[in-house]
């Protein structure tokens, strides 16, 4: 039929027709994406070209990137647009500080008014250093490229490093020792432990967290062990490392039984227990005390118990072995021999990973201490006289000290004989007055302990086997003959008729005076330290005390932890001391009250941190300037 047949024709049509558009446009966006791709390609080769290829001198304060840029590009440009994303990726800060024409795909347009800053990572500078994080930076003569400017050396001393392998005990020449410390102090004690021209003299020191490794000189020796349990004033303990599975390949520690079998195959109970006294040969005593950090196994994770895995491993080990015939070592939890310390540490923070917490190891040390289980601390001056309820710990005053640089300026006032001074208008208990004494007289703070023990006393290092005792013996002679001079010194004047030295304290209250004054008599320095009660406010020690540009003032205010009473007074009463006393002088204040701290209105210099008993505390330097009209009795 013809109008079934035309039909057929205009459906046919059709289809021919949408057929023909559905290919034309595959084929336009096939042609599109190829473009897109070709255009992707052009662009990125052309972001990999160096700066210097566009425009020469490029003023720039980068922070992490190579030394490489491509191009600038306005924000009216569509590349410009990309090139801002890309920006935003890369979080890359750049100066342009004049204009510069785009080179991106044929566009001359000029950058003016708001400029977008762009800089293209190239895959070809990877390799090379990084620019260092901060500025400033300065531009090279030569290449007209900026450069970072050297910032000054800072003022904590760059330590021998130490080769890891020397602290595996069983392939190390000489006794390797960890001196403890307050957290925050630790670069302190490793000046006094490697300082040339102190009495310790270590080698190999290597700064830690909470405490500082050294070494002895000369293999077998135990001088340096010795000098350090002597003159060390910052240190709280001094340990001996016996073993550690750092760096060996023994496996995994992830049970007790791992604990105990490793412990008895790293140790020598026949050496390490065998001691004489008066009536002979005998088994020295033990004591283990556990410290544990990071995520460990279960079975390693309690303290008490895996210190009784370690004592357990000794004793079995002395019972089995022939050469003590059957018989144990006794437990002192006092006053032992060989007073063992345990530090395990297992995988902390983004190392630890739930899924492999069974396979992660645990580091285990061991060690013992030469001073035995009593802290350093306890120099012994204290012995008979109760202690203030606010007393600050003997060595974090002597570490603070020498952070303050009393020591240095006791070195200048015997070299020129100007004198050196030192003032505490809140003196408490006078831990820093007696600490500042001690050091100005070049006492041992061993030397006053070994005293204050009485003529039994004994460190647990000399009851060892292998003590060396004629060494202890020329060092006790050696600080007598230090002490001597140097207490003759501080009580002696110069040729203006001024003492050397003057360490003067003041505190609000009688009873803490007469605390200090018991303890300055046991010192036997009258002489040298004096003590007063009353307000800080009304102290005046500059009309007979302060020397200018030889005095010092370290104090230690209450800042509302263990003494609540009148916290914000106390600081008033400090700022007016300050202001009234001390212009031109190097003030030093501990804080562990930032919001008290305010009070003074002044600047500090500089901020040392430190961390004890879960406080956060800060060593705060001040230079108070000289004010241009002195206070007077009615001012405030």
């Amino acid at each position: 039929v013809p109008g079934n047949i035309n039909a057929t024709k205009n459906r046919s049509e059709k289809i021919n027709c949408k057929q023909k558009m559905m290919a034309m446009t595959s084929i336009v966006f096939m042609l599109l994406t190829l473009f897109l791709r070709q255009w992707h390609v052009l662009a990125s080769s052309l972001t990999r070209a160096p700066v210097n290829r566009f425009f020469g001198n490029v003023d720039r304060n980068l922070s992490k990137s190579p030394s490489s840029v491509t191009c600038l590009l306005t924000r009216s440009c569509q590349r410009g647009r990309e090139c801002a994303r890309e920006y935003k990726r890369n979080s890359v800060s750049f100066s342009f500080p004049h204009k510069y024409e785009c080179k991106i795909s044929g566009c001359h347009k000029i950058s003016g008014g708001e400029r977008t800053k762009i800089l293209h990572m190239s895959n070809q500078y990877e390799d090379q250093e990084r620019v260092p994080s901060r500025g400033p930076f300065r531009k090279d003569k030569k290449t007209r490229i900026d450069k970072p400017v050297k910032k000054p050396i800072s003022y904590r001393k760059n330590f021998t490093s130490l080769n890891r392998d020397k602290l595996n005990s069983s392939r190390m020449m000489h006794r390797r020792y960890f001196a403890t410390c307050i957290p925050g102090l630790e670069t302190i004690l490793g000046e006094e432990l490697s300082d040339p021209q102190g009495h310790i003299r270590a080698d190999d020191v290597v700064v830690e967290r909470s405490g500082v490794y050294f070494s002895e000189h000369e293999k077998n020796s135990w001088e340096v062990g010795y000098r350090a349990l002597l003159w060390s004033r910052v240190a709280h303990r001094v340990l001996e490392l016996i073993f550690t599975n750092e760096f060996d390949d023994s496996g995994t520690l992830q049970t007790p039984e791992d604990l105990y079998d490793y412990t008895q195959k790293n140790v020598n109970v026949e050496k390490m227990f065998s001691g004489k006294d008066d009536r002979g040969d005998r088994i020295l005593s033990l004591s283990v005390k556990c410290n544990i950090g990071g995520y460990l196994p279960k079975g390693l994770s309690h303290s008490h118990y895996t210190a009784l895995t370690v004592k357990n491993a000794f004793v079995d080990a002395v019972r089995n072995s022939h050469h003590f015939e059957g018989f144990r070592p006794d437990v002192d939890t006092d006053d032992a021999d060989l007073p063992f310390v345990l530090a395990l540490k297992g995988p902390s923070g983004r190392e630890y990973n739930n899924e492999s917490a069974g396979n992660d190891g645990v580091t285990v040390s061991l060690y013992r201490s030469l001073g035995g289980q009593k802290s350093l601390h306890r120099r012994g001056y204290r012995r008979d006289t109760a202690i203030h309820k606010a007393a600050m710990k003997e060595t974090m005053a002597a570490g603070l000290l020498y952070a303050a640089g009393w020591n240095r300026l006791v070195d200048a006032a015997k070299a020129d004989g100007q004198g050196a001074v030192l003032l505490d208008p809140m003196a408490g208990s006078g831990t820093f007055c007696f600490e500042a004494a001690l050091i100005a007289a070049d006492v041992a703070p061993g030397l006053v302990r070994q005293r204050a023990g009485g003529k039994g006393y004994v460190p647990a290092a000399l009851r060892w086997g292998n003590a060396d005792w004629k060494c202890w013996h020329s060092l006790i002679s050696e600080s007598i003959q230090c002490e001597k001079k140097g207490m003759e010194w501080i009580h002696s004047t110069n040729g203006k008729g001024r003492r050397n030295c003057v360490i003067a304290g003041n505190d609000v209250y009688n009873e803490a005076v007469y605390l200090s004054e018991s303890c300055r008599d046991q010192m036997n320095m009258e002489n040298a330290i004096h003590l007063e009660c009353g307000n800080c406010r009304n102290w005046r020690p500059r009309e007979r005390n302060i020397i200018e540009g030889r005095t010092i003032v370290v104090t230690n205010p209450p800042w509302g932890l263990r003494l609540t009473e009148d916290v914000t007074d106390s600081w008033s009463e400090l700022k007016d001391f300050f202001q009234r006393e001390c212009g031109g002088i190097e003030a030093w204040v501990l804080s562990g009250n930032k919001d008290l701290t305010r009070i003074l209105r002044m600047k500090k210099s500089r901020s040392i941190p430190l961390n004890t008993a879960d406080e956060n505390l800060r060593w705060l330097q001040y230079h108070i300037f000289e004010r241009s009209k002195p206070l007077g009795e009615n001012d405030t």
